[in-house]
């Protein structure tokens, strides 16, 4: 006979298991409306999902962020990329920090151009974020008020 390193109750616990998980398994799987449903099962296309799906799926055009002329949207989008949050940035310390007040902005603001960046970046990146969201709230529920 051989050297056998599983005994025979250990063997025994794990065909249990397998048969036990199999079990499981077969009652999900079966017709009865009961369990998981099948990931893959169409979606009606008038549901929230299925709207939710077409919205997920839509083509993005640059050409139609505003006006941008034509042959030129690389430079265009890279100036903007660089110089928006600066200024969004520049008008948050401004604002907010300086309570608009000149003379506190220049005090306050020493200079630090890579953190007004930063700061317009993120602020910028946030109502992107809301609007995106709005309208996917909107093209999946309706319009909303």
């Amino acid at each position: 006979m051989g050297n056998n390193s599983f005994k025979s109750d250990e063997t025994d616990v794990y065909i249990e298991t397998v048969r036990k998980k199999r079990k499981r398994k077969s009652k999900y799987d079966g017709d009865s409306g009961h369990g998981r449903r099948n990931r893959f099962h169409p979606v009606d296309p008038n549901s929230p999902q299925g709207r939710l799906n077409q919205f997920m799926r839509q083509e993005i055009e640059p050409s139609g962020f505003g006006i941008i002329p034509e042959g030129y949207e690389g430079i265009t989008y890279f100036v903007l990329f660089i110089f928006l949050p600066k200024l969004v940035g520049m008008g948050f310390f401004y604002i907010f920090v300086a309570e608009g007040r000149l003379e506190v902005y220049q005090k306050v603001h020493t200079g630090g151009h890579l953190l007004d960046w930063m700061i317009g970046y993120e602020i910028l990146a946030a109502i992107a974020l809301l609007i995106i969201a709005k309208k996917m709230l909107t093209f999946v529920f309706g319009r909303v008020d």
